[in-house]
């Protein structure tokens, strides 16, 4: 019998701040994708580049996507979502 795959929804995401570069961990969830943050450690505002859907999809450390986008590519493939 074939392994289901399965399709991890991270609960935080570390956001790399474009004007000073350092790492700031966030909360993230599959119903909000946010638009902008200011960063705790410069206080510029970030907002999301044209190019993506989110914060988290621009900037996040890992090249993590947002939850909202893991959740619907998970559930188009048949994944199982934890």
């Amino acid at each position: 019998m074939a392994k289901k795959s399965v399709q991890k929804i991270p609960k935080k995401v570390i956001l790399i701040c474009p004007h000073c570069h350092k790492g700031t961990t966030a909360n993230v969830c599959v119903e909000f994708s946010p638009q902008k943050y200011t960063c705790p450690k410069c206080k510029q505002e970030v907002v999301t580049p044209i190019t993506s859907c989110c914060v988290v999809c621009a900037f996040s450390k890992s090249g993590t996507k947002c939850p909202r986008e893991l959740y619907m590519k998970a559930k188009v493939r048949g994944w199982e979502i934890k």
